[in-house]
């Protein structure tokens, strides 16, 4: 596992801690509750998007369609890393942040077939996170997550708003915000997070959910990232705690049919569904389908999966 993939093991396991008191007054838990936008329309289940394939970094030959490092088969080989060094340099030069972003990378990630160079990494990534890369400040985010809990916050909120590609950094700094009493931040970004890679705005207009263009969606992944819709099951959890079981519903469908972690919550909605669509709706054929590919499943869930049609 590389570093990066170390610092979010290691911040997920740091965040998992309860949101909210129980003490929240009648007042306070309709404020809360007007700051989640209820859903008018419910997503389709994740469609598989389209594989890309970009031309490679070597030495003399620095063509890369627009595309970041992470984004394509740059070359581990060792020979190949000065070559991907100077191409990144030159673009970050240039102008271009996926260049800043890339040098910063190169260095922070040893993976990548070079030394690792803490400091020339950060100070590329921070000429990327200046010019509005929202990558460039996550990896801002991820070197500070031993040593500066106020820089992963900060660097996090900007990479989880900047766009759909960090949104892992959504769900985990909003609750963080949460914790801290930053009630409106953290919302905010538990919707960027429930959002996802869907389409359209969110705030003040509800939510979206019809998607454009799959490739759009998350053109280089198999299906969905690890935490990128964690934000919805985080929006349910308070509305339940808050009294709106149909707003806890909704985001909780969101989650079951978008998240990473979803199956579990598939299965503990399912007879909610069942009781409010009927077990042959389609909507809850969905949560089931979903649901049921859970593998340690109690004798209730075994009986809820048998009536899959």
């Amino acid at each position: 596992m590389s570093p990066l993939g170390k610092s979010v093991h290691s911040l997920l396991l740091l965040l998992i801690l309860l949101l909210f008191p129980h003490c929240a007054t009648v007042d306070r838990r309709a404020e809360l509750l007007q700051l989640i936008p209820p859903i008018s329309d419910l997503p389709e289940p994740w469609v598989r998007p389209t594989l890309l394939s970009f031309p490679q970094y070597r030495a003399g030959r620095c063509e890369h369609e627009g595309a970041s490092i992470y984004d394509f088969s740059l070359v581990y080989a060792q020979e190949d890393f000065a070559a991907a060094v100077a191409c990144s340099q030159k673009r970050c030069d240039d102008g271009d942040v996926i260049g800043c972003r890339d040098v910063a990378a190169l260095f922070l990630d040893p993976t990548r077939g070079g030394p690792r160079k803490p400091a020339e990494g950060v100070a590329h990534a921070r000429r990327g996170c200046d010019a509005g890369d929202g990558s460039s400040c996550a990896l801002l985010a991820f070197e500070a997550m031993q040593t500066d809990p106020g820089a992963v916050v900060r660097f996090g909120e900007k990479a989880c708003l900047a766009g759909g590609d960090n949104l892992v950094l959504c769900g985990l700094v909003g609750r963080t915000l949460a914790d801290q009493g930053e009630l409106a931040r953290g919302i905010r970004l538990f919707l960027r997070s429930c959002q996802g890679t869907l389409t359209g705005p969110i705030e003040g207009k509800g939510i979206e959910y019809v998607r454009a263009d799959p490739l759009l969606a998350d053109p280089l992944a198999l299906g969905p990232e690890l935490n990128r819709y964690e934000g919805c099951r985080e929006l349910s959890s308070l509305a339940e705690a808050n009294g709106d079981l149909q707003k806890a519903y909704d985001y909780a469908r969101l989650h079951c049919l978008h998240g990473a972690g979803g199956v579990d919550t598939c299965m503990r909605i399912a007879e909610t569904a069942i009781a409010r669509y009927g077990v042959g709706d389609p909507r809850t054929q969905r949560i089931l389908e979903r649901g049921c590919q859970l593998v340690d499943r109690t004798a209730r869930q075994e009986a809820l999966c048998r009536s899959l049609e």
